[in-house]
C-alpha cells in the first residue's frame, strides 16, 4: 500500500521493525506510515514527533491544494463544501480532521482507480 505514496516503498519487514521499535523511524517514513493508517497531524504530535507532524500537515495541505495542471473550479468548490460540512459537525476537531482525511483518501482512491482504468485502456489500444 505504501507504493501509493512513494516511489520507494519500504517492505513489510521494515514496517514491522519500526512497529517493534527495532529501528528508528525517519520523519519521512513516519509521515508515509501516518498516511496509510489515517493518523492526523495531532496524533503524530501527541506521539512526540513534532517534525513529522508538521510534514504530515504539509502533505495533507498539498493534497488538498489545486495543482498547476488545474483542478477544476467545480471540483475544488465541491471539496471545499464537503470539508465545510464536516467542519460544521458537532464533533471535536480531532474527529473532524480524521473525517476530512478519510474524505481525501476516498478521493485519492477514486483518482487511483481512474488511473488504473486509463492504463488498462491504453494497453488494450496497443
Amino acid at each position: 500500500m505504501l507504493g501509493t505514496y512513494t516511489t520507494k516503498p519500504f517492505s513489510d519487514r521494515s514496517w514491522s521493525a519500526y512497529e517493534q521499535g527495532k529501528r528508528d523511524i525517519p520523519d519521512r517514513e513516519y509521515v508515509l506510515m501516518a498516511l496509510v493508517v489515517g493518523a492526523t497531524p495531532e496524533d503524530v504530535k501527541a506521539a512526540g514527533r513534532d517534525r513529522a507532524s508538521e510534514l504530515l500537515r504539509q502533505e495533507i495541505d498539498r493534497r488538498r491544494a489545486p495543482t498547476a495542471s488545474g483542478v477544476s473550479k467545480r471540483t475544488a468548490e465541491r471539496m471545499d463544501a464537503a470539508i465545510a460540512q464536516i467542519q460544521a459537525l458537532p464533533f471535536d476537531q480531532k474527529v473532524r480532521d480524521q473525517m476530512v482525511e478519510v474524505l481525501q483518501q476516498q478521493v485519492d482512491a477514486m483518482i487511483d482507480l481512474h488511473g488504473r482504468q486509463v492504463e488498462i485502456m491504453r494497453n488494450e489500444a496497443q
